[in-house]
């Protein structure tokens, strides 16, 4: 609810449209309803019901029922949400990718896999003359080896190359730089460029990281997404991490100033007639109750096989 939207608060106010929602009915914008054998998705317009539900044979979809809407005027929240989702990025950030040069007229927004990396931060760089500073300065944190990165144009092949520069002056083209460091400096352009927006999911960020680096990266993440305590403007960005890294999740917990929420997904069995089915739940690791879905026994296997999980990272500083 508004009154209860920390963001909406402040940085938007009173006075800006907002949904005006009847808690009474209840009213879905689009929803399923079974009719015979088959599945039929309404799609309710915000006409104030001048306008009839759109149906459409869930069997006889070509594409999903929110790709199709584009009247912002008698669907607007539909549309909204289309908007939204438009924004998801699933990162595969892919090593052989990200060492290539990116042509001059590609994409101004990195790829999934890392393609474009090159042109977008030509791009970035000349619409602020202070980027490159900033994303150098944001590497050489992470990485000291690196003092600052630059971008050449390629002229001959119509394209941007990726350069880092040591302390000592040499020069290294992206396609000598390992993943590790590619990978921390997509992240860091990530980071710095105003078109990144919506949610970022990003699969087991400390793949090609030191383990003597993660700690370092726990607040490049952080910084990856809204920090409501701070005095920020649109866009609203989210990041969704999953890790297999103890020391990943041991730094989170450290860190307790970084606002973000841990889970664990733990498998289950369940028995139905003759099946033995798994099942994967996702789990609140915290000491407090949340949902009510969660059993207590459940929670506390929870806690008790994360502080498990935790105590290999002692195990292997003992050894270190």
């Amino acid at each position: 609810m508004p009154n209860a939207d920390e963001w909406y608060q402040r940085y938007v106010g009173k006075d800006v449209w907002q949904p005006k929602i009847n808690p009474d009915k209840n009213l879905a914008f689009i929803k399923t309803k079974s009719q015979l054998d088959n599945q039929v998705i309404y799609l309710y317009p915000e006409d104030n019901g001048i306008t009839q539900p759109l149906k459409h044979r869930a069997d006889e979809a070509k594409q999903t029922v929110l790709s199709s809407v584009n009247n912002t005027t008698t669907f607007p929240h539909v549309f909204a949400v289309r908007e939204e989702m438009r924004h998801w990025k699933c990162l595969q950030l892919n090593p052989v990718t990200l060492r290539q040069p990116s042509a001059i007229l590609a994409n101004q927004l990195i790829g999934m896999d890392g393609s474009n990396l090159p042109t977008t931060i030509a791009l970035r760089a000349a619409d602020d003359p202070f980027f490159m500073t900033d994303l150098s300065r944001e590497i050489n944190n992470l990485l000291p080896t690196i003092v600052s990165v630059k971008i050449e144009k390629d002229k001959h092949f119509d394209q941007y190359v990726l350069v880092s520069i040591s302390p000592n002056g040499s020069q290294f083209s992206s396609n000598v730089l390992s993943e590790g460091t590619l990978r921390l400096i997509a992240l860091c352009t990530f980071k710095l460029d105003p078109c990144h927006k919506g949610v970022l999911c990003l699969e087991e960020p400390e793949n090609g990281i030191h383990p003597f680096k993660l700690e370092n990266v726990i607040q490049l993440l952080r910084d990856l997404a809204t920090d409501f305590q701070e005095e920020s403007e649109f866009p609203l960005r989210q990041l969704i991490v999953n890790t297999h890294s103890p020391i990943l999740i041991a730094n989170l917990f450290k860190h307790s100033e970084i606002d973000c929420q841990v889970l664990y997904a733990m498998l289950f069995s369940r028995i139905r007639k003759e099946h033995s089915l798994k099942l994967t739940k996702i789990i609140p690791v915290t000491n407090q109750y949340v949902d009510d879905s969660i059993t207590e026994p459940a929670r506390k296997v929870t806690l008790s096989e994360v502080k498990r999980y935790l105590e290999i990272q002692s195990i292997n500083q003992d050894f270190c």
